[in-house]
């Protein structure tokens, strides 16, 4: 009997669950539409829209029923912002999958998606293009912001130069008051990041930012005084990050600033220049607050240019009991300056040449993954985002995935 019950409930799901289009008025606009949720499990969006607007009511999926928000297959969607906004959206339970985020014209959109105070939500398979902000979630929140991920997404053509090219891929929690409510295990996997004239990625109040397979190619283009950081861990924030490229910055690669433990493994630093910038350290570090530890090892430096030090470790000795710096390649000790009770225990080993690709494979050099610490440290199963394609009909962004022998895992 409680097998039929269970048949019976799983059935009853299924006859209530419904798929609705998103509406949009003659203009493209979704302003605030009154949607009738009852049973709906996929909101499509269908073709091009101006802006959409779904925070007023919300979006409050639950455990068991999230609520996936998605592009129609064949009118793939689209939303260009004509200022402020793209999408804003709050609520809870939700899954954003396969949209685009575009600027209009020439203009660059102030923000691609603003998700407030939205926890438990997934955002995942899309593409940000022609915006001075990306994903913006810096509230002065209430409540904690809870198991939010987003991975597999595009970041390009930050550029913004109507504004002097303030711009930022990911802006993830309020550097200017402190937020009564935090981020608790928020975590960014697979992001591609490739032309930004200001910062990729900045977190800041929450514990536990996981990051893992990031690539960030050409940031700080504009040089802007505090936003030319490829990646910055701000005030009250700890972060466990692994697999990292760094490549062809005209900033800071990495800043630190939080508290807590904290983990950077794995990290190539490449081609960076911060040439003429005489207080800027490739790697900064300064905790806040907090029992300070960072665990920074099994990282590559490759042809990176500053008139300061490689890694510089200015944390006050009242705030850490020490960290450790081990197994990289490419930075001696007289690169860097470290706290007192720090340990170095960087191992001696050549810089190999950098891997050949197979004949038949496509690759773009100035977007190859340098991966020989992977080959010195042992094999792995990792996916790298090589190349991203833009074609002139009608704005097609196609990524090229490339497995760990550069053979081509799928095609446009």
């Amino acid at each position: 009997m409680k097998a039929i019950a269970t048949i019976l409930i799983f059935i009853s799901t299924l006859a209530h669950a419904r798929s609705i289009t998103l509406p949009k008025d003659a203009a493209g606009g979704a302003y605030r539409p009154m949607l009738d949720m009852n049973g709906v499990d996929t909101i499509v969006l269908k073709g091009k829209y101006k802006n959409v607007e779904l925070a007023y009511y919300g979006i409050w999926g639950s455990p068991s029923k999230k609520i996936v928000i998605k592009s129609d297959p064949i009118d793939s969607a689209s939303i260009s912002g004509y200022g402020p906004y793209c999408m804003l959206i709050n609520g809870e339970y939700f899954i954003i999958d396969g949209l685009k985020f575009t600027g209009f014209d020439t203009v660059f959109t102030a923000t691609g998606l603003g998700i407030f105070e939205s926890s438990n939500i997934e955002v995942r398979n899309c593409l940000f293009y022609q915006l001075q902000a990306g994903i913006v979630q810096n509230p002065i929140a209430s409540r904690d912001m809870e198991n939010n991920y987003f991975h597999d997404l595009v970041f390009v053509n930050f550029r913004n130069p109507a504004n002097g090219g303030r711009t930022e891929c990911f802006y993830l929690g309020n550097t200017k008051q402190t937020s009564p409510g935090k981020f608790r295990r928020c975590r960014l996997a697979n992001i591609y990041i490739y032309d930004v004239s200001g910062d990729g990625i900045q977190l800041c109040q929450g514990s536990d930012f996981d990051l893992r397979n990031i690539t960030i190619i050409k940031w700080g283009q504009a040089q802007l005084k505090e936003q030319r950081y490829g990646i910055l861990i701000g005030n009250e924030a700890n972060a466990n990050i692994q697999d990292v490229l760094f490549d062809s910055g005209r900033g800071q690669a990495f800043q630190f600033l939080g508290t807590g433990r904290n983990s950077l493994k794995r990290a190539t630093f490449r081609n960076i220049d911060l040439s003429g910038l005489v207080n800027e350290d490739v790697v900064y570090i300064r905790a806040r607050s907090g029992d300070f530890f960072i665990d920074f090892s099994l990282s590559t430096f490759l042809n990176c240019r500053t008139d300061r030090k490689l890694i510089y470790n200015a944390t006050p000795d009242s705030l850490t009991s020490g960290s450790i710096f081990c197994s990289n390649i490419g930075v001696e000790p007289p690169q860097t300056v470290l706290n007192k009770k720090d340990i170095w225990g960087c191992i001696s080993l050549p810089i190999p040449e950098a891997p050949k690709p197979k004949p038949e494979t496509r690759q773009r050099k100035d977007v190859t993954i340098y991966n020989n610490i992977y080959q010195l440290m042992g094999e792995r199963k990792q996916v790298y985002v090589d190349e991203v394609i833009r074609q002139l009909q009608p704005q097609r962004i196609y990524i090229l995935f490339y497995d760990k022998k550069f053979h081509l895992i799928n095609k446009p």
